[in-house]
């Protein structure tokens, strides 16, 4: 959903028209009437205040996802892997690269 429709769905959600969402933000009704048809995107403190006033992630507000989308993207972040998660994984790798220092090792001694 674009942020356009995210503006106009939350406006009408808190029951506001165009005019008093435009005076809790201190700006005109034809900015906001802009910003719901995609013709203008309201700038960055903006973008801010609107998510503030929704209650609601700037994610949710600029990208359209909900809190429990955001919830799942966060679990699906990289986090360090220990050695074991590793080596279940690269086992291969550790192979050879204990083929290298074991044959590096016994030039080096002979």
């Amino acid at each position: 959903m674009k942020m356009a429709e995210q503006i106009k769905k939350h406006r009408k959600e808190l029951g506001l028209t165009q005019e008093e969402l435009a005076d809790k933000l201190n700006t005109t009704r034809q900015s906001v009437s802009k910003w719901e048809q995609g013709t203008l995107e309201p700038n960055i403190q903006m973008i801010n205040n609107l998510a503030v006033l929704f209650g609601i992630s700037l994610d949710n507000l600029v990208n359209g996802k909900s809190n429990d989308e955001v919830n799942v993207n966060e679990n699906c972040v990289s986090r360090p892997m220990n050695f074991w998660e590793f080596a279940s994984q690269k086992w291969w790798l550790i192979i050879i690269i204990l083929l290298i220092v074991s044959g590096t090792l016994s030039q080096i001694f002979n």
